[in-house]
């Protein structure tokens, strides 16, 4: 007798006629299965179109070997890798797929990395390649439940040792550090943000930025900020604040009685430089609260205070939409007495008792170091005044012309006077 075929011999059944029950079958699993076999084609299909046109500075992923982790963030993970040999430290950034707040990352990381590709400094870390893609990437197995997706981007620097600069800090937090350290560390870190001023291509001078939550570190800077002057000092029982009155747009002047320094209240002032838009709104927006909070408490904020509430909310708004704004912020409490703040763009807050901002910060703050006592009467300081102002307009190639003087002190805020050199003239329609 001839032996039943395989498919004949369970009662006749063949495997094609096998009919399965719909509640055994595993519907999330097939899911899953789908899910990763369209992922690995779309992958394909993008690495075959975007082939032709690979940056200079992509890498192969599959020479290289992730191991520890450094450090994780909010957008991606730092590892310690391998890259043909040398050591490596290897951040992989995730932007999950939002739409279009991802394409914006992707298109800025591409143009920082393009930046840094071409960037080759002692004083900044070695750029070694970065990956639009984690296709080939290897994340080490006790890190496989972070898994990242497909569209993830990688960016590979050599590794540093050392660590951050912050984290030197903290290890040294209990000893003085020797001053040939500090003033290597100054200089070493000035180095290192002169290159990235001229990298940019586009004509822009740029410090350097972190594209991993495309949140500025360093905000941009431009020329004509620089070119103006702003400069204050406390005498005794008053404070005198000074401004150039120029608004300017590259070589362009647009006006000669711009006033730069606001009246908070009754007993402040704050004279502020910067980008002409970020510096009225911002310092608007500081009076309007310093009146909101006096208004509702029935009590003035102290000059301490209104210098804090400042530099917070600078501080606040450096991670989200920068201001290009530096203050010096005077004023006069009962029990204080005068005072002197200085506020710069990235919200650091200090108490002097003579600051300056700008090109003119060079003759002025060497003016009043030679000439500057802390019991300056009002005339004398008047006169340490107008020393800078003549020094700053015969010393500067493109010194702003006009000035205007304002003095705080137990009678209240005032203007003093406006130092002119040239008017604005309204010219007649022809």
């Amino acid at each position: 007798m001839e032996k039943r075929s395989g498919e004949e011999e369970e009662g006749g059944v063949g495997k094609k006629d096998r009919i399965f029950r719909a509640d055994k079958i595993d519907l999330k699993s097939l899911d899953k299965q789908l899910e990763k076999h369209l992922s690995r084609v779309w992958s394909r299909n993008l690495e075959i179109t975007h082939k032709a046109k690979e940056e200079e500075w992509e890498i192969n992923l599959a020479k290289l070997e992730t191991r520890n982790v450094i450090a994780r963030g909010t957008f991606g993970t730092v590892y310690k890798g391998i890259y043909d040999g040398e050591a490596v430290a290897v951040k992989v950034l995730d932007w999950e797929d939002d739409g279009q707040e991802s394409k914006t990352n992707r298109t800025l990381f591409r143009q920082e990395v393009t930046v840094w590709h071409k960037l080759n400094h002692p004083n900044v870390t070695k750029f070694v390649g970065a990956s639009m893609g984690t296709t080939n990437l290897k994340i080490p197995t006790a890190d496989s439940e972070n898994s990242l997706p497909q569209r993830a981007c990688c960016v590979v620097v050599e590794y540093v040792s050392g660590g951050t600069l912050k984290q030197y800090l903290i290890r040294n937090r209990r000893k003085k550090l020797a001053f040939k350290v500090v003033i290597k560390l100054a200089l070493d870190l000035s180095r290192g943000q002169t290159p990235s001023r001229t990298c940019d291509g586009g004509g822009k001078e740029q410090i350097g930025k972190d594209r991993s939550n495309s949140k500025t570190t360093f905000v941009s800077r431009k020329t004509d900020l620089k070119m103006e002057c702003v400069f204050g000092l406390v005498g005794n029982g008053f404070a005198i604040v000074a401004a150039d009155t120029s608004a300017v747009h590259s070589i362009l002047v647009h006006k000669n009685n711009e006033d730069k320094i606001m009246l908070l209240d009754s007993h402040k002032l704050i004279a502020a430089s910067g980008e002409p838009g970020d510096r009225v709104q911002f310092t608007e927006y500081v009076q309007k609260n310093v009146s909101l909070y006096q208004f509702r408490n029935g009590i003035p904020l102290t000059t301490a205070a209104a210098a804090n509430f400042t530099r917070g909310e600078l501080a606040t708004a450096l991670r989200k939409n920068p201001y290009s704004v530096n203050i010096l912020m005077a004023g006069y409490d009962k029990e204080a007495g005068a005072s002197l703040y200085y506020i710069d763009y990235i919200a650091t807050l200090h108490k002097v008792d003579k600051g300056a901002f700008g090109y003119g910060s060079y003759f002025s703050l060497s003016t009043m170091d030679r000439h500057f006592r802390s019991d300056l009467s009002v005339e004398e300081a008047i006169e340490l005044v107008d020393k800078c102002i003549t020094e700053i307009r015969s010393r500067l190639v493109i010194a702003p012309p006009n000035f205007v003087i304002k003095i705080v002190d137990k009678d209240g805020a005032r203007t003093h006077a406006w130092r002119q050199s040239v008017q604005d003239v309204t010219t007649a329609s022809v």
